[in-house]
């Protein structure tokens, strides 16, 4: 039952990651790929937030995984698409892809930090 689990959990992050993309994409009409980095910035967030509750909440580890890395957050962020849509960015816009790989691999972290900061904070209050 558990991989049933993990099928859907996994279908939820990949249609809500497809979902936000696409839209957060379509509404910039910019080389930038706005949505990926969005959604990653976003699942950083949430993968923080939700960790440090989940383990402070004493969540079982088959929780943790399906929620947080394996499916559900997991298939939410994509470091593939990240690739990707950087290699395609590099072909017209260089400098951009600086900015762009800078600033999520600055921002990401900090926005996973700043999730478990906060989850901690939730969970201790």
């Amino acid at each position: 039952m558990t991989w049933a689990a993990v099928m859907l959990a996994a279908a939820l992050g990949g249609a809500a990651r497809y979902l936000l993309a696409e839209w957060l994409d379509r509404r910039s009409r910019s080389a930038w790929p706005w949505g990926t980095w969005c959604v990653n910035l976003l699942g950083s967030l949430l993968i923080g937030l939700l960790g440090a509750t989940m383990v402070q909440g004493g969540a079982t580890d088959a929780a943790r995984w399906l929620v947080v890395a394996g499916a559900g957050l997991g298939s939410f962020t994509t470091v593939s698409a990240f690739t990707l849509q950087t290699l395609s960015l590099w072909r017209s816009h260089p400098v951009g892809t600086v900015v762009y790989v800078l600033a999520t691999v600055v921002l990401c972290p900090l926005a996973a930090g700043t999730g478990l900061l906060v989850g901690r904070m939730v969970v201790t209050t």
